[in-house]
Order: structure tokens, then C-alpha cells, then sequence
């Protein structure tokens, strides 16, 4: 079988041929070949020679270096260019941005190249808790019922920072870098320009047409300039004046709504969870019991998702996944219990058996850390 089926803007994709690349690269999306396609794209050889004619070219116009591009690479930007080009037919588009949803509605950051809109995204998941990256570079909108919502994609720039999700979006901002952070509103026919050059522009006459009808929509968004110094009070200086309310902390999450969900940083929890990339589920519980995933708060104000190992005196040890040695916390610093991973497109529940079996090596896990890291030590004497 030469090809393989996605499920991406709520629409099924069917791409040939079908390389492990692309089956790796596009594994969060994967949904059933006996799904009928509402697209079909098949990537050529001379697509992938298109590709690296435009990177060339677009390096000598910045004056850059012409970038090493291996053939799956430049495979990957065919598959999603002829993807752009039949969006405009499902009231869809990809635009070059960032996009972070919170408490259920999603914020897109764009800008020129280098200013900062990473980073900027970075921020708010450090910053404001509950916040979910659905995409670092490249999204898709589409209009769904009236309603323009942003959808996660494969193709999410160097980092890779990605969820299969979607969010009816709230708000669009360009950042600026600036000395000072502070958020200004943006007429639309001021902030039209920007968007004409931040979409796909398809080649076709009709399909361009029908987008750039769909980006009349934004019309009806609030559109802002963020002018911001890469601060952590740049990510909430523009969260209070695009929503109007300061963010709230995990806790007052907790008690709004009972559930939290955040992605997750650093590698602690390795191999369970992917930096910057998996999304996490914390349930409000008053009950904690050994081997549990908690999320608590160091009393420094830290935030850390670790795993009970020890209960004693009314006091938890808990360590990381990925860790040799952990700490011990009280249980009014604990504020609830792991109930979900998701990863990509599938989600891992605390109760599925693979999880069980999971937690259950996990002391082998750590034995061989404990080896590695003793053995580092005698290579350096």
C-alpha cells in the first residue's frame, strides 16, 4: 500500500507515496486507509525539485546560506504546500504563526522571521497556567460553522511543538520587540497587509480568492500589536489585555473547573512525557496514594509534575520519571492526581494497563539511570 490517510483540520488526507518519514513525521494524525478522503495529494519528483529550486532562491533573496534540505525534508514542504493549495475549498487556510489555546479559546502570535514569536509562546506556557500549544509555525484555520478555529498540524517549524487539537480563536497579535511590554488594538485594515503576507497564498485564481474571503473573517476578531522584551511579564502584560483578566494560577483552574490541562517542560518525566509536546491532564483529588503522578508546588512557587514513591507521616517522597533522587512534600503543597496524557493523537489514561505496566518497571528505569550516571563518574576520575 503507497499511500496513508490523516485526519487534520477535521478533514481526511490521503498522500502518496506513503515514505517512513512521512508516517513518522505525521504519526499524531494517522486515521484509517478505509476512511474516504476528502483530499488526495501525491508528492513527484519534480515537486521535490520545485522545493529545492525555492529554497535556493529564497536563500539568495535573505542572503543566506543555502540550507542543507535532505529529500524527505523537502517531501515534507511539497505534501503540505499541495495540501494549502485545495484548502481554500474547505473555508481553510495555513497561516505562518504561533498558536496557543487557554481555557478554551486560542491566541495566534505572527511576525517576520526572528523577531521572537517562539519565544513569545514559550512564555505563556511558563507564565500562564493551563496554556496549550497547538501549533509553533504553521497552522491551519478553517471556518466552521461560522466559527474561525485553529487546528494543530504536523508541519510546526524547527521545534516541533505541536497537539492535535483545535480552539475557536480569540485573538491575533503581532509581536514586536520592544524595551517595554505593552498591547495595543489594531484596526483591521491596519492589520490586513500582515495577514496577506503571514497566509498561503495558492496559485489558483478561485482558490486565492476564497481565501482571501476567509480572512475577511478576521474582521470580527480582536486584533492587536504586542510590543514585548522576551520578559516572563511579557507573556501576562499580553494575556490580561487580550483577555481582559489576569491569568489564573493551577490552583484557582482547579477549582473552577476540577481539571487542569497544561503542557508539560523540562525532560524530568522522560519517558512518559515529551517536552514541550505532550499535553497532560490533572484531575482535583483529596486522595493520593503511592505510585500516583502528582502536580504540586514547591514552596518557592514551582510548579512540578512527579510521581509518589514513599508515603510517611503524612509526608510524600515523590521523584521524576527520569530522576534518581526526589523530595519530600507535604500534602497541603499537593494539588491533584495525573489522569491523562495525550500524545498527539492518542491519549494515555492513568488506569489503561500499558500505563500500569509502565509504572510498574519504572524501578528498573531507574536502576539503569543510576548505573549510567555512576559510570559517568568513574569515566571522568
Amino acid at each position: 500500500m503507497d499511500f496513508m490517510t490523516l485526519r487534520i483540520a477535521d478533514l481526511t488526507i490521503r498522500i502518496s507515496p506513503a515514505t517512513e518519514d512521512m508516517k513518522t513525521f505525521c504519526r499524531d494524525y494517522l486515521a484509517s486507509d478505509d476512511d474516504v478522503p476528502d483530499i488526495t495529494v501525491t508528492v513527484t519528483d519534480e515537486d521535490i525539485a520545485y522545493e529545492r529550486t525555492a529554497a535556493e532562491k529564497e536563500a539568495a533573496i535573505e542572503g543566506n546560506p543555502v540550507p542543507k534540505l535532505t529529500r524527505d525534508l523537502l517531501a515534507r514542504t511539497a505534501y503540505y504546500r499541495k495540501i494549502a493549495e485545495t484548502l481554500p475549498d474547505y473555508d481553510a487556510c495555513v497561516i505562518h504563526a504561533s498558536a496557543v489555546a487557554v481555557d478554551g479559546s486560542a491566541f495566534l502570535f505572527t511576525a517576520k522571521s526572528g523577531t521572537g514569536k517562539t519565544t513569545h509562546t514559550h512564555l505563556w506556557q511558563k507564565n500562564v497556567p493551563g496554556t496549550v500549544i497547538v501549533n509553533g509555525d504553521k497552522p491551519i484555520l478553517r471556518k466552521v460553522d461560522g466559527v474561525l478555529r485553529v487546528y494543530g498540524t504536523p508541519w510546526a517549524g524547527k521545534e516541533n511543538e505541536q497537539t492535535n487539537v483545535s480552539f475557536p480563536v480569540c485573538a491575533v497579535s503581532e509581536i514586536v520587540r520592544d524595551e517595554t511590554n505593552y498591547v495595543e488594538n489594531v484596526a483591521f485594515s491596519s492589520f490586513y497587509p500582515l495577514l496577506i503576507q503571514q497566509i498561503y497564498r495558492p496559485k489558483s485564481p478561485v482558490a486565492l480568492k476564497k481565501t482571501l474571503a476567509l480572512l475577511a473573517g478576521f474582521g470580527e476578531l480582536r486584533l492587536y500589536r504586542t510590543h514585548c522584551n522576551m520578559e516572563d511579564s511579557a507573556a501576562t502584560v499580553a494575556y490580561r489585555a487580550m483577555t481582559k483578566q489576569k491569568p489564573l494560577s493551577f490552583e484557582e483552574v482547579l477549582d473552577r473547573y476540577g481539571v487542569l490541562i497544561y503542557h508539560t517542560i523540562g525532560v524530568s518525566m522522560r519517558p512518559l512525557l515529551r517536552a514541550n509536546r505532550d499535553a497532560v491532564a490533572i484531575r482535583k483529588t483529596d486522595e493520593f496514594h503511592k505510585n500516583d503522578a502528582v502536580l504540586f508546588r514547591r514552596d518557592n512557587g514551582q510548579y512540578v509534575l512527579h510521581r509518589i514513591t514513599k508515603i510517611r507521616d503524612g509526608k510524600y517522597y515523590i521523584i521524576g520519571d527520569n530522576c534518581v533522587s526526589g523530595e519530600w512534600v507535604r500534602r497541603d503543597q499537593i494539588l491533584g492526581t495525573l489522569e491523562s496524557v495525550a500524545r498527539g493523537k492518542r491519549t494515555i489514561h492513568s488506569d489503561d494497563f500499558l500505563y500500569r505496566v509502565y509504572v510498574a518497571t519504572r524501578p528498573l528505569h531507574i536502576f539503569c539511570l543510576k548505573m549510567k550516571y555512576r559510570a559517568a563518574i568513574l569515566l571522568r576520575r
